[in-house]
């Protein structure tokens, strides 16, 4: 193009364009053409959409078909429930085969949503409807994604054990009523900001999607990081099935993968500060500004992965962390109590032990080993008369909910109440001893 507009600008009137103009003045031509170099990575950006998006589409695809398939094993594993172990008793029909434990998974789990079906008579149940319902169990599941995806990207706080109430439900009903209150009453709540964090990152997401995916120039390799975060979290998302834990860190291996493939991306594009010199004679420069951050990010996750390690060097120092974090959870209290006894910190362990017996009874349901423990914390201390509330106290739980058990209660504060799993002769017994 360039040499026939030099042609046609140098013939001679009536000659044809780029002929005889072009012969003439062939030197001056190529000596005014400058040779563009052709950047190979940005000549694969301008391929056709179509190609670029089928490659794409066939890898999600093929991913999700796999996220699905181990999703619909995992089902039907659910499905059959205990029998194939030979205990088939611990899942009752009424509760479509399931076993609740409440703390284990407050987000997902909901003993009442057979009573509402009808299929639970209310006079088997003991305790009230703590969870939540409808539009608030989506966003508390999406509030899920988004502490998985925050720990991914800044590991400040992490934890064996977020069982308990750590992690709030969303009530969007209740924080409507209280949100208009003002922040000095005490129906006052701060959901409405979840709620808004949330909405914001489902706007983003969808607009990231369109805007990556969706264009001439897509940008396959930053939507593989998102669906590797994406697709393999649903299996431990709540949403194809329910999980036995509330968080847990482990389950985001997989997801991580996206979050670090991300980080690279992120690193290699002109959104880093010196992206836009990496064309200029600064190149150099940018280049070592990667690395420098390359490195601090390196050094910072390294430090964190050490703490992790010394954390689980031993189980004092892994439940102590664990309690500094979630002193709400009675399972964590139990654990951390009877590693203090064992290193004798007597005065410790009864004072964390004790905060268990004030919990709400939905909170401690499954954490009867408290009260041997404290029991024998307060014998050692010398604390008889306490040591002997404790095991009376012990004692009359049980005795309620072994006549729980003897009238045919199904759900006892929002957990399945089941012989099988109470064993209540044998913690009973643990208590005199």
């Amino acid at each position: 193009t360039v040499a026939g507009a030099a042609g046609a600008a140098g013939s001679a009137p009536g000659s044809a364009p780029g002929s005889a103009g072009l012969s003439g003045r062939s030197s001056d031509v190529v000596s005014d053409v400058e040779v563009v170099p052709v950047n190979v990575s940005m000549h694969t950006e301008l391929e056709p959409v179509g190609p670029r998006l089928r490659r794409w589409a066939i890898r999600t695809l093929f991913l999700a078909v796999c996220t699905v398939a181990i999703g619909a094993w995992r089902v039907w594993l659910n499905g059959k429930g205990h029998e194939g172990a030979g205990m088939h008793t611990l899942g009752d029909k009424r509760l479509g085969g399931h076993t609740f434990r409440y703390n284990s998974n407050r987000h997902a789990l909901d003993p009442f949503q057979h009573v509402r079906g009808g299929k639970v008579p209310l006079d088997l149940i003991v305790g009230e409807d703590t969870g939540v319902h409808g539009p608030g169990l989506a966003l508390s599941i999406a509030y899920l994604w988004w502490h998985y995806l925050a720990i991914c990207i800044f590991p400040r706080q992490l934890c064996p054990d977020w069982s308990g109430s750590l992690i709030d439900l969303i009530y969007p009903e209740r924080d409507l009523r209280g949100s208009l209150k003002g922040p000095g009453h005490p129906d006052y709540y701060h959901d409405h900001k979840k709620v808004a964090a949330i909405v914001m990152g489902l706007i983003a997401f969808a607009a990231s999607v369109v805007w990556l995916g969706c264009r001439v120039r897509t940008r396959p390799r930053v939507m593989t990081s998102i669906g590797f975060y994406a697709f393999p979290f649903l299996l431990s998302s709540n949403i194809l099935f329910p999980v036995g834990t509330t968080i847990a860190e482990r389950l985001v291996y997989l997801p991580s993968l996206g979050c670090c493939m991300g980080f690279a991306l992120f690193l290699n594009s002109a959104c880093m500060p010196t992206g836009f010199l990496s064309r200029s004679s600064d190149a150099k420069s940018a280049a070592g500004t990667r690395w420098w951050l390359l490195v601090l990010m390196c050094v910072g996750w390294g430090q964190k992965c050490f703490e992790r390690n010394i954390s689980w060097a031993d189980t004092g120092s892994l439940w102590g962390d664990a309690y500094r974090i979630n002193p709400g959870s009675a399972h964590t209290c139990q654990n951390y109590a009877i590693n203090l006894n064992m290193k004798g910190q007597m005065l410790e362990a009864a004072a964390v032990l004790q905060s268990v017996r004030s919990f709400p009874e939905v909170d401690r349901v499954d954490t009867d080993e408290i009260y041997p423990t404290l029991s024998l914390t307060e014998r050692q201390l010398g604390h008889w008369q306490e040591s002997l509330s404790v095991v009376a106290e012990g004692w009359a739980r049980m005795d309620l909910r072994e006549a729980a058990l003897d009238r045919g209660v199904i759900v006892w504060h929002m957990h399945a109440l089941n012989g099988e799993i109470e064993k209540i002769s044998l913690r009973r017994g643990r208590l005199p001893a």
